[in-house]
């Protein structure tokens, strides 16, 4: 639970400071009122769509390559162990390597 609480504070603090920089941008110009109102809810709405639309979509995208990730996974690790077991070979090859020569 601390783990989501601290992504949350951390993506508010990202988003924040997006916002600030777009705004301390702005500011060097010189805006009515009115203008400075639109900017702001047009940023605001976006910040608000754009994480909303990228969870939606990492949902469904989770979901379709969940078995494709797990395969994956699974073949990374075969692979693993195959270099695991000629290594472990090897190094017992060169262990019996000095017993040969001498015998």
């Amino acid at each position: 639970m601390t783990a989501e609480w601290m992504s949350l504070l951390f993506m508010a603090l990202a988003l924040g400071m997006d916002a600030f920089s777009v705004s301390l941008g702005m500011g060097m110009q010189r805006l009515r009122l009115k203008r400075i109102a639109l900017i702001s809810l047009t940023v605001g709405a976006f910040h608000v769509m754009m994480p909303a639309a990228g969870i939606a979509a990492g949902h469904v995208l989770s979901g379709q390559i969940d078995q494709i990730a797990a395969l994956a996974g699974g073949f990374c690790y075969l692979q693993l162990a195959r270099k695991c077991f000629s290594l472990h070979l090897i190094i017992k090859q060169l262990r019996l390597w000095p017993r040969l020569e001498q015998g």
